[in-house]
């Protein structure tokens, strides 16, 4: 409920649901396309031996520090304060 609420109030009100429709349309595309396009990128050439093990190690490191990094940023980003008619 907050991520909508943010997302009415991140510009004009008169196309906050222009806005909330394009979000649950990318949510959905996403959702279909992330574990294959995963699959064909991270784990193409995966075997059994150790070699290909630790690439999955590296390759979920990485996802990790991606997170991790995402995480720094949004913390430093100003998001509105939601006030008002808005506000629970």
């Amino acid at each position: 409920m907050a991520a909508v609420l943010t997302k009415v109030v991140c510009g004009p009100p008169k196309y906050s649901e222009i806005r909330i429709n394009i979000a649950q349309a990318f949510n959905g595309i996403g959702t279909v396309v992330a574990p294959v396009l995963g699959s064909y990128v991270f784990f193409n050439n995966v075997g059994t031996d150790q070699a290909s093990l630790e690439n999955v190690q590296w390759t979920y490191l990485g996802i990790a520090c991606f997170v991790f990094l995402l995480a720094i940023v949004y913390y430093f980003t100003e998001i509105p304060e939601i006030t008002g008619k808005l506000a629970l």
